[in-house]
């Protein structure tokens, strides 16, 4: 996220996000208001608004750019073509860089914000839901609808099996977030558990 505000060169605007990233992390975004955001930032609430209409214009330019950064390093680290030569490696790899967020100190507290905020505001349920949970599915749904042309998966609806196989990761997430010692939970082996047990129950023998 800070790579790409640098790009456009507006160092108040990276600093204003910055700022409202901790407070919506930390309180909410209901309960942030943008009087703690200027403070937090170090500026006059005149300068929030010359770059921003209000919060939630905050909080959605927060949302985009975090979804494109998550698609540009989602895209460039899993290797497609290994749909075929190691579909349960693919798979694997997909859901590392799904439960990476949670190990990332920014993507932790943005996905926070998501946790908190899909079930208290309206506005952010829609993005949400639109833009990451829909946008998510659809792209598992084409791995797996090619999975099935190949012959490598059973003939199974592919928005039920990315219903499937995302779930539980998210589960993992939340609950690796809730934890109370993050060095006790042992992530990895929950997710190679769920890959095990969806690839043998779909895999064609």
């Amino acid at each position: 996220m800070k790579n790409k505000m640098k790009e456009d060169g507006n160092g108040t605007k990276l600093k204003i996000l910055e700022a409202s990233l901790r407070l919506f992390s930390k309180n909410g975004f209901s309960a942030t208001s943008v009087r703690q955001i200027s403070k937090e930032a170090g500026f006059r609430e005149s300068v929030i608004y010359n770059h921003f209409s209000g919060k939630y214009d905050i909080l959605k330019t927060l949302f985009y750019i975090e979804i494109d950064s998550v698609r540009k390093d989602f895209l460039k680290e899993i290797e497609l073509e290994n749909i075929k030569n190691n579909p349960k490696g693919l798979l694997m790899s997909i859901a590392d860089r799904f439960m990476g967020y949670s190990k990332d100190t920014k993507r932790s507290k943005f996905l926070k914000i998501i946790i908190m905020e899909m079930f208290r505001d309206s506005r952010a349920k829609e993005l949400v839901k639109k833009d990451l949970f829909e946008n998510g599915k659809i792209m598992l749904k084409n791995i797996f609808l090619n999975m099935i042309k190949l012959g490598i998966m059973k003939e199974k609806d592919p928005q039920i099996l990315a219903n499937e196989f995302l779930a539980p990761l998210f589960f993992i997430n939340l609950e690796y977030l809730l934890s109370s010692d993050e060095n006790t939970f042992d992530k990895h082996k929950l997710v190679k558990e769920h890959i095990d047990f969806f690839w043998e129950s779909v895999k064609i023998d």
